[in-house]
């Protein structure tokens, strides 16, 4: 018998980030993420750590992967929430790993 895999939720919470970028948001916390996953994807089960493991997956950054999404991180360097990563320069203060 073949497993079945789950697939999609990476391109779910990436169009998430991205839709909340257009429409004018600065960032958007996981919990706001997590949300509109459930309402995208209703029958979804663990959402909490699928939402999670997407958002480690998509940040990461490896020699053949590129980052995806970045977190957003206010003046005192306390972490408030996601972005994409193509919409910060390398040089943004507000937008570098810490």
């Amino acid at each position: 018998m073949k497993k079945k895999y789950q697939t999609g939720i990476q391109d779910t919470v990436l169009e998430v980030i991205n839709q909340s970028r257009r429409m004018g948001l600065k960032y958007i916390t996981k919990k706001q993420i997590i949300e509109e996953v459930k309402r995208v994807l209703p029958k979804l089960k663990n959402v909490d750590t699928k939402v999670g493991q997407a958002l480690y997956q998509l940040s990461n950054k490896s020699k053949y992967r590129r980052q995806r999404i970045k977190k957003y991180y206010d003046k005192n360097g306390k972490k408030l929430g996601w972005i994409p990563a193509d919409e910060t320069g390398i040089f943004d203060i507000y937008h570098l790993p810490r």
